[in-house]
């Protein structure tokens, strides 16, 4: 494998749909960011960033994962973006793609 080969976990697609649709779930309207970190074998940690005026957003998406029963860290960074992490397993991105094939 060369040094420009890219390799590509392939969890990480469906978190992030997973994750912009738990957002949307929540109500979230504003604009935000999600960064898929950590693929792993049973876990994923996902990033969702917003703008520091978009707070009310964040704190949405923070208390509908705490109501799910999931661990969150909240961090302010410097340059005014909130990140809210969250390490998920696999398996609720898996069985809310199995969801979502079944409604189409």
């Amino acid at each position: 494998m060369s040094d420009e080969t890219k390799v590509v976990d392939p969890m990480a697609p469906s978190a992030d749909k997973w994750a912009r649709d738990f957002a949307a779930r929540a109500g979230v309207v504003f604009p935000f960011s999600v960064k898929v970190i950590l693929a792993g074998v049973t876990r994923t940690g996902i990033d969702f960033l917003f703008e520091r005026p978009s707070e009310f957003a964040a704190a949405r998406v923070v208390m509908s994962l705490i109501d799910q029963g999931h661990e969150v860290t909240v961090k302010v960074h410097a340059d005014n973006w909130i990140r809210v992490s969250v390490s998920i397993e696999n398996d609720i991105v898996t069985q809310w793609e199995e969801n979502e094939a079944a409604d189409e």
